[in-house]
């Protein structure tokens, strides 16, 4: 692989798709459902909103682009006015064709947590990404 390597994300339509769907549905089988205790429907209602408050925050994007480095730390670069990029470490991943998850820790101290869906960046990238992933943790392990 040519090292550094630059992947752009964008915003997993599947997975704010899916988090929207299910809180109109959740609030869709409150309003029909006749509770006998009205107070049940509000405590329902508050968790609805708080759902989609969640949703709301999964919709937004925390970081625009990871790159990639040799020595096998990433760098983020947030969505924030400064275009701030912090240097991480990989605590973990979990590697699969659907789902990436990735746990690092910024230089700050702050523990980031990132899923990647299919469609979260271009196939070729997300390619490259899982291969990296996979190449650290055999490193990692004392392999090849």
């Amino acid at each position: 692989m040519q090292f550094p390597i630059t992947i752009g994300l964008r915003r997993s339509f599947f997975a704010s798709s899916a988090c929207f769907g299910l809180t109109v549905l959740s609030a869709i089988a409150v309003g029909v459902t006749a509770w006998p205790n009205p107070t049940v429907s509000i405590a329902l209602a508050l968790l609805g909103f708080v759902s989609a408050i969640a949703c709301w925050r999964l919709i937004s994007l925390p970081v625009l682009a990871i790159r990639l480095e040799r020595a096998g730390q990433l760098v983020l670069r947030l969505a924030d006015e400064a275009q701030v990029e912090l240097t991480c470490s990989l605590l973990s991943a979990h590697v699969h064709q659907w789902l990436t998850v990735i746990r690092c820790q910024d230089e700050l101290g702050v523990v980031r947590s990132l899923a990647f869906y299919p469609d979260s960046a271009a196939k070729e990238d997300l390619r490259r990404l899982r291969v990296f992933l996979r190449w650290r943790a055999s490193l990692k392990n004392g392999g090849v």
